[in-house]
């Protein structure tokens, strides 16, 4: 009977000890992963914050480019009216 006991606590252990390996895995399994989603929100935000930079950028892009065609616009037609007022002086 005492055999039987300590055969039986034998295996009770070893199940113990192979399920708290278990749990042990998956607990790093969980903390891994849950660093990883915490590195992926870092890198989402960094990108979000990249993307309205760049947003930002784009837009002085263009606001650059519309002012400077504005401009040259402006200037092709007071050439083109100085012309018109020559051609009209000749006539």
């Amino acid at each position: 009977n005492l055999l039987k006991t300590c055969i039986t606590l034998f295996y009770e252990a070893d199940d113990l000890l192979k399920r708290s390996e278990r749990d042990q895995y998956g607990l790093r399994r969980r903390i891994l992963f849950v660093m990883n989603r915490n590195e992926l929100a870092e890198k989402l935000a960094r990108l979000a914050d990249q993307k309205a930079k760049l947003a930002a950028i784009q837009m002085s892009l263009f606001l650059k480019k519309s002012t400077l065609q504005d401009a040259m616009l402006k200037q092709i037609v007071a050439f083109t009216e100085v012309l018109q007022i020559s051609r009209n002086k000749d006539k």
